[in-house]
């Protein structure tokens, strides 16, 4: 392919390795997309992607390119037909626009590898499943599949994307990522009035592993109202209406975990994150959602529930300790009838790992009195 093209290979080596600036990921992306035009018999891709004019140098540029050429393809592709049209003219949608740009969205901010129905149904994407594995193979350079499942190739493709630069330079090609974590949120939040109203047995996997992340990425509006009341409710709280502001405040000071401060023994009460929200002073939208997502995880997907918490007591303790607090209802139904025992039980074996000498009180066997 390379003499076909006149190309002497010693020097393609050279000058390939010139345009990856030394970094082994573009060689490693660019061999692997040109391996794909060869394979694919796309020989006017395959030559532009040896033209020393039309590769630029860096990842930057390398993905830029990718994006580029990806885009250029899908607009000859045209318009896809609408699976289930609202109007009459609701037919079709630009393949690029309607379907590749929400698959990006949807990929740069995922946790996990999705199938094409995931991605197509997070995206919002309304073309029918076969157009949607076409476009994903129109894309295929920024990605890796396995098992039917697909994510960004590397975590740079991503950085590329959502990059302040790139909004800059490709203002038609970037991701938006706040915007997707948001789409995501509002997916499974749909139209239920509060998160205790959504259907949880319902939500799939993905949603009860990862949800909490994307809500800790939206706006307050985003994340507390759901979307047919979105628009309404940011103009409530931000067009000098007090009363969309005052209950916004009131919904806030309800999820408020307090916690004493003893010093000197006044008895103060310290305000968590919830006042400050309420306040306007920090975006804490995201722990007051967090907390009730926790309650009704932890009766419907209690390993879920039990991965949240996790996640937070490696991040951030006091919302670890929040989350448990506004637990304490399904935590008590969890123990059942024994659970003042059974939380006794718990605190003194915990107590006892400090006990510096046998006194004779244990609980099966184990030292519950402190030393001296």
């Amino acid at each position: 392919m390379l003499r076909a093209n006149g190309r002497d290979t010693v020097k393609f080596a050279r000058w390939l390795v010139r345009r990856a600036s030394g970094n082994f990921l573009y060689l490693a992306m660019y061999l692997r997309a040109l391996h794909q035009a060869i394979e694919e018999n796309d020989t006017s891709l395959a030559a532009r992607m040896m033209n020393a004019d039309t590769v630029p140098h860096g990842l930057s540029g390398l993905y830029a390119f990718f994006v580029t050429t990806a885009r250029a393809d899908l607009e000859r592709l045209g318009m896809l037909d609408i699976s289930d049209p609202v109007t009459p003219t609701d037919l079709a949608t630009p393949a690029w626009e309607g379907v590749a740009q929400p698959l990006l969205g949807v990929l740069t901010v995922a946790r996990e590898p999705m199938t094409p129905e995931q991605l197509r149904k997070l995206a919002g994407i309304r073309v029918w499943p076969r157009a949607v594995r076409s476009v994903l193979a129109r894309i295929r350079w920024l990605l890796t599949v396995r098992d039917g499942r697909y994510a960004v190739y590397h975590p740079s493709v991503a950085q590329f994307l959502t990059d302040p630069q790139t909004q800059r330079d490709l203002p038609d090609q970037g991701v938006a990522e706040q915007e997707w974590h948001e789409r995501i949120v509002r997916h499974y939040r749909a139209a239920a009035p509060s998160w205790a109203d959504v259907d949880w047995p319902a939500v799939d996997r993905y949603g009860l592993a990862h949800l909490a992340h994307h809500l800790v990425r939206c706006r307050h509006r985003a994340a507390a109202v759901p979307d047919g009341h979105a628009e309404a409710s940011g103009r409530r709280c931000s067009g000098g209406h007090r009363g969309g502001a005052l209950r916004h405040a009131r919904r806030a000071r309800g999820h408020v975990v307090r916690r004493r401060d003893h010093r000197g023994g006044t008895g103060a009460t310290r305000p968590a994150c919830g006042d400050a929200a309420a306040a306007g002073t920090v975006p804490c939208h995201g722990g007051l959602v967090l907390r009730e997502l926790f309650g009704n995880l932890l009766v419907r997907r209690a390993g879920a529930a039990l991965r949240l918490l996790y996640e937070q007591t490696t991040a951030d303790w006091a919302m670890a300790t929040a989350l448990l607090e506004n637990a304490v209802g399904p935590l008590l139904d969890a123990l059942g009838t024994d659970g003042a025992i059974l939380l006794h039980r718990a605190v003194r074996r915990a107590l006892a790992c400090t006990s510096t000498r046998d006194t004779g009180d244990s609980i099966d066997g184990v030292r519950t009195t402190l030393g001296d």
